[in-house]
């Protein structure tokens, strides 16, 4: 009499069916990701990806396809340079937001002339009120053009952020880092509009600056960087003690100071001679007069 073969697979056919479909899931997310991503690049597995197997009790120990230690190597130089570039843009955005509009709403609490913006007899005409009107103009840009405050600090925060170079989590993380910074920063402005309040609107771009630490902090660590790399973003001192206690900003500020200059600018503009080669003259007595 026939007797029927009892299957050679220790494994039901419920659990084959489940590990199928896990595969796929997982499969097809590889797929969707190398065909939307430019260059050819795979955006790193997430623990989203992994999830699946960590719910039926299986651990990924074989590496998967675009793990972010197999795919940081295989970014491409160009992208990487427009990722330094960017950093590069933000780091000096961040310290003009610190000295030019950190200065500005010091003289908008009335610390220069002791006059508040908001007092009766300024009238919207003195030191504080015309420096709180400065910040307002370049955070908000008539229509739908973009504020000086976009181009120096929330493009080149979108741009990095949006360059397939961090894990996709940290990226969409980054992203509600943005939007933070970005409000924070609309508040300030409307704070300016809508009451003219120096004190206020001191401690609204307090506010600004730790939102923007937090950001600078995250792309710190997503990017694995040091204080030696080009891409690095010094946390911004949140207060005047900061600012000159520590060598590093006694330094920044010193290089802002001479690049704002209005005299040293009309002098680089006015100079027949580049920089460099000004710089390099300077060994010799009286060379440089040959160059103004």
């Amino acid at each position: 009499m026939w007797r029927r073969r009892k299957s050679v697979w220790p494994i039901s056919r419920t659990l084959v069916v489940t590990l199928a479909l896990v595969f796929a899931v997982v499969l097809s997310n590889f797929a969707a990701r190398l065909s939307h991503s430019s260059n050819g690049f795979v955006q790193p597995t997430s623990r989203r990806d992994l999830a699946p197997f960590l719910a039926i009790g299986i651990s990924p120990l074989v590496a998967l396809p675009g793990s972010a230690d197999a795919i940081r190597d295989d970014i491409p130089p160009s992208r990487l340079a427009l990722y330094r570039g960017k950093a590069d843009t933000l780091r000096v955005g961040g310290e003009w937001w610190r000295f030019f509009i950190g200065d500005a709403i010091k003289r908008g609490t009335g610390s220069g002339s002791g006059m508040k913006s908001n007092a009766d007899d300024c009238g919207g005409m003195c030191d504080a009120a015309n420096s709180l009107s400065l910040v307002r103009k370049l955070i908000r840009a008539p229509g739908s053009a973009l504020s000086q405050v976009d181009f120096a600090l929330i493009t080149p925060m979108s741009t990095m952020v949006d360059l397939p170079v961090w894990d996709p989590d940290q990226c969409d993380e980054a992203k509600v880092l943005v939007t933070d910074v970005q409000k924070s920063i609309r508040e300030l402005g409307d704070c300016i509009a809508d009451e003219n309040d120096g004190d206020k609107a001191s401690k609204l771009y307090l506010k600004t600056l730790e939102k923007m630490n937090i950001f600078f902090k995250y792309a710190n660590t997503a990017s694995s960087v040091t204080p030696d790399d080009e891409q690095f973003l010094p946390l911004l001192p949140l207060t005047t003690e900061d600012l000159k206690n520590e060598p590093y900003w006694l330094e920044r500020r010193l290089q802002f100071n001479i690049a704002s200059d209005p005299q040293a600018q009309f002098k680089e503009r006015n100079a027949l001679g580049s920089k460099e080669l000004r710089n390099s003259l300077k060994r010799f007595p009286g060379a440089t007069l040959l160059l103004r």
